[in-house]
């Protein structure tokens, strides 16, 4: 996952849309955070744009904006890590 990641911020630039990725694992303190680093320090020389998610939808919408507007006012920051997303998963039937 993380070479793939490397690789899709490497030739992003050429790309007309591009997947996003997500690491995951059991408990905190498991290097997801390092691992979105270390993609961002190869792919582009400097740490990601960090965002923590919350649980107000008007928050987190200001948040996403926010970000958008540093993409355009800076050329387009080329990742962003999202931290803390908790995903509640339902089995069908």
């Amino acid at each position: 996952m993380t070479l793939a990641a490397v690789i899709t911020a490497l030739v992003r630039p050429s790309l007309r849309s591009a997947p996003g990725f997500a690491f995951s694992a059991a408990k905190m303190g498991e290097g997801k955070s390092l691992q979105a680093d270390a993609v961002a320090y190869i792919s582009t020389g400097r740490s990601p744009a960090m965002m923590s998610r919350t649980d107000d939808p008007d928050e987190m919408r200001k948040r996403v904006v926010s970000l958008l507007i540093g993409f355009a006012a800076h050329a387009g920051l080329p990742l962003v890590g999202l931290t803390t997303i908790a995903i509640e998963a339902q089995m069908p039937g």
